[in-house]
């Protein structure tokens, strides 16, 4: 399908880190930390996606 993979990953980043074509690792031991940055991330994108998608080119 020629899709491009993002694994959210934690610690070290574990054996999805190298299975996805990007990987966004919070080198972190904590749970709640390594959760809320990639809901931080998850944001992010959705608002990079919603201007992409939704918003006139000259308000980029």
């Amino acid at each position: 399908m020629e899709l491009i993979t993002l694994a959210l990953t934690g610690k070290d980043g574990g054996p999805i880190a190298k299975m996805a074509d990007w990987s966004l690792n919070v080198s972190s031991g904590s749970t709640a930390r390594i959760q809320e940055t990639h809901i931080t991330a998850g944001h992010a994108i959705c608002e990079l996606v919603d201007i992409k998608l939704f918003q006139k080119p000259d308000l980029k």
